[in-house]
């Protein structure tokens, strides 16, 4: 009885372990990727709408 609730428990261990897939990458890579380069964008559009506003204003005055 012990032995069969201990392979159980190396079983799920072992199933669980890991978090990579085969190719050696992580199973969401592509959509983090994605989500870097979205803050990248977000980032880049806000530094050019302060750099708008910022004309705008030296021609307002």
């Amino acid at each position: 009885m012990k032995s069969g609730l201990m392979c159980c428990v190396l079983l799920l261990l072992c199933a669980c372990s890991g978090g990579e897939s085969e190719s050696g990458g992580h199973v969401w890579k592509e959509q983090t990727d994605m989500i870097d380069k979205a803050r990248d964008v977000e980032d880049l559009l806000g530094t050019a709408n302060a750099r708008q506003r910022q004309r705008i204003e030296e021609q307002a005055q």
